[in-house]
């Protein structure tokens, strides 16, 4: 058994459940606890395990039953009830401790919240070691699914609880950032950095960028310095000293800092190097001022034999790019709300609605507290098990962790004069771009009301507080309503990109169609369709004809009430393929008119025309798999029957983390699939289809260049880095994959 598991499991004798425990299935573990308490156990620990076991599966009321009737056996024993309250409390911390320990993250969290409810439980000092790493854990995860005001809430209550909590006090400045709250920020990370004085430079970086925001690029290069005598090496530190150099109008230290950024990353601008020396497409300004400063010796890589090829005077190049970047920074606006600038440029004041100030959680609570509507309900609530891929990587063991994921009840629902708003919020802490379904009352409706980007699905202490963190609730007013007669269905997530079209938007039509609504001629909005190739393609082969859907491009406007709003549930969690929808999927693939000719049979997914995310030294991964019988392929290229066609014949498949592994839905039961993964975006949704589909999946992380540097050197528009792939490293995984002959 499990050590870590030694109070609330040893004495129970309860190793035979102990794999539902560790997988996740807190509702078999329920089972089993409540069998031993009806078989007669008086074990007071019994009592506190299930009610431990009730507060994760959200039955709170159940648990503080249960929990209390453990208090009382412990007294009829002879004990006191504050000896009970302290060996509840032990146990909370113990199966909390477990539970993060193992990436469980929010079960774990909610765990910590009952055990700083039991205030009085701990003595001195057992109360510093236990509550305060219990509010500081929850803030972490509030913090992973960018909560950032509860986050900087449970940050603050640690180190209320432990003023020298310097971990936690630089928590808190980061939240308070991300909350535009710079000034109390500022004291925060000056804590941290005070509370370690000789080392940790990320503070002194922190306030940096804080002072950059503030606009006193002085006192930001004072902090640069402090940071740089703690540790020369610290992420982002010279390239944010170079935009403070650039405020401070000085090209000529500005472009020394840009060199020791260059040093910093020497290794790995080494390859990207070598990458734009050999492709032959056009290279920008700023990618010819890496490699010029390559080229003049400052990071040691450059060998000189490509001067011939700078078509400008270095001098005049960097002047060029110094100017580029002073124009960049210029335009940054001021930071206001985007939202309400949004909404003011879509209307006048006089003809602006109110925004929705209160809404549900679930359409159900709505439909049963007003009777408004028609409800009907498609599939029952269920469950998806992921289990943990081989990977010996830290990052990949703590975010493709062994979790069950609860599966919500799928429906559609009618709206009588319902109503749909939707906005791009590029500076909101949660989303980038929300839909927000309203009912006729203009209130909110919480499940339906989908955004993007999603938390990551395994964080699921995200949704209860979804209803308060809408970026809708944030606008000062909506604009008047373009309003259509009879009835419109709504898919509810905007169709992005070809993941999310896939993934997300097609199972949405799928209930619509099992609802029998497709059969009708009513026309179906979606915000982003754009009449793609591969969007076109997908609803010919539904039997949706494509000028059945509507846009609000089309429309021109943000906000659009239908007489009769018909929206169905997203058939899950946004991003996460369910076993209906890879059925969904894979029929799509069986309808689809596919070539006879046989393709390759082990495929490497190149992202090379993508604009970010790329491998930079794709040659010498081709090098490399080429001999093992792999082809380069550009989906993008292809025609979606093509890529069904080539990934069903697939036998092994590569690629970097991207849209093109979504057609991994199609590949054929136990084909081996090799996700690279840039070291920041170690995300679960391509994990999530290899195990819906039965693939064998390995996960391998690949090192990427500082986010801040490549912001300097590469054009404005790219925000996700690329990743450079160590050779030995590759081949070592491919043995383990059984992919070496």
């Amino acid at each position: 058994m499990d050590p870590s598991l030694a109070l609330p499991f040893s004495p129970l004798k309860l190793a035979s459940i102990g794999e539902d425990w560790w997988q996740g299935n807190y509702a078999q573990v329920a089972t089993y606890l409540q069998q031993q308490i009806e078989q007669g156990s008086d074990a007071p620990e019994t009592y506190w395990c299930l009610g431990s076991v009730y507060c994760i599966l959200g039955q709170e009321l159940e648990a503080q039953l249960i929990w209390q009737e453990g208090v009382l056996l412990w007294v009829a024993a002879g004990g006191s009830e504050p000896e009970a309250t302290h060996r509840l409390a032990k146990a909370l911390e113990e199966m909390g401790e477990d539970l993060w320990g193992r990436g469980h993250w929010p079960q774990a969290a909610t765990l910590y919240r009952q055990l700083l409810d039991l205030r009085d439980a701990f003595p001195e000092p057992e109360v510093s070691s236990a509550q305060v790493l219990a509010a500081h854990r929850i803030g972490l995860t509030q913090g992973r699914s960018r909560l950032w005001s509860s986050a900087a809430t449970w940050f603050e209550q640690a180190c209320q609880r432990d003023p020298t909590a310097a971990e936690s006090f630089l928590q808190w400045g980061l939240a308070l950032i991300k909350l535009g709250r710079w000034r109390e920020a500022i004291e925060s990370l000056q804590r941290a950095a005070y509370l370690q004085p000789d080392d940790g430079a990320e503070p002194w970086v922190q306030l940096g960028m804080v002072w950059l925001d503030l606009g006193d690029p002085q006192q930001a290069i004072l902090c640069f310095e402090a940071a740089a005598v703690r540790d020369p090496l610290a992420k982002g530190l010279y390239s944010y000293w170079v935009e403070a150099l650039i405020h401070l109008d000085q090209p000529d230290a500005a472009l020394e800092m840009l060199g020791r950024a260059v040093e910093t990353e020497q290794e790995w601008l080494q390859a990207w190097w070598r990458a734009l020396a050999q492709r032959d497409q056009k290279r920008d300004s700023l990618q010819n001022l890496l490699l010029l400063l390559l080229e003049l010796g400052w990071t040691g890589v450059g060998s000189g034999s490509r001067r011939q090829d700078l078509q400008q005077d270095p001098e005049d190049l960097w002047l060029e790019v110094y100017s580029a970047w002073r124009q960049r920074f210029a335009l940054i606006p001021a930071q206001a709300p985007v939202a309400q600038e949004n909404a003011l440029s879509e209307g006048k004041s006089s003809d602006l609605w109110p925004a929705p100030a209160q809404g549900y959680l679930t359409t159900w609570q709505w439909h049963q507290a007003t009777g408004e509507g028609l409800y009907r309900r498609l599939d029952a609530a269920d469950s998806l098990s992921l289990q943990s891929p081989p990977s010996s990587d830290l990052n990949v063991g703590q975010k493709l962790r062994p979790q069950r994921i609860p599966l919500p009840e799928t429906f559609v629902v009618e709206i009588p004069q319902g109503s749909v708003h939707v906005g791009h919020y590029p500076r909101h802490l949660y989303a980038s771009f929300g839909s927000a379904i309203l009912t006729r009352r203009g209130e909110l409706l919480t499940d339906l009301s989908l955004c993007l980007p999603p938390p990551e699905f395994l964080d699921q202490d995200y949704w209860p507080d979804h209803l308060q963190h809408h970026p809708i609730l944030g606008l000062p007013h909506l604009p008047p309503p373009i309003r259509l007669d009879g009835p419109v269905a709504l898919l509810p997530l905007g169709a992005v990109n070809y993941f999310h079209w896939m993934v997300d938007i097609l199972p949405a039509l799928d209930i619509l169609r099992r609802a029998g609504l497709l059969n009708h001629p009513i026309p179906i909005l979606i915000q982003g369709y754009q009449g793609k190739p591969f969007q076109r393609q997908t609803l010919v082969t539904l039997g949706i004809p494509p000028e059945r859907i509507l846009s609000f491009e089309a429309l021109g406007g943000s906000h659009v009430q239908a007489q009769i709003l018909i929206v169905p549930s997203a058939a899950g969690p946004v991003g996460c393929l369910t076993p209906r929808g890879l059925g969904v999927l894979r029929q799509l693939g069986q309808d689809s008119q596919v070539r006879s000719e046989p393709g390759p049979r082990r495929i490497y997914i190149s992202r090379s025309r993508a604009r970010w995310r790329r491998v930079v030294n794709e040659a010498e991964v081709l090098a490399c798999l080429q001999p093992l019988g792999f082809v380069s392929v550009q989906l993008e290229t292809l025609s979606l029957p093509a890529q069904i066609a080539l990934m069903q014949g697939a036998e092994a498949v590569i690629g970097i983390h991207g849209a093109g592994l979504t057609n991994l839905v199609f590949c054929q039961p136990q084909t081996t699939v090799i996700e690279i993964f840039p070291s920041n975006a170690v995300l679960p949704y391509f994990w999530t289809i290899a195990q819906v589909a039965e693939l064998r999946y390995f996960p391998w992380v690949a090192p990427v260049c500082d986010p801040a540097l490549v912001s300097l050197l590469a054009s404005p528009d790219l925000d996700r880095e690329d990743a450079w792939v160590r050779i030995p490293e590759l081949l070592s995984v491919l043995e383990q994959a059984g992919l070496t002959c």
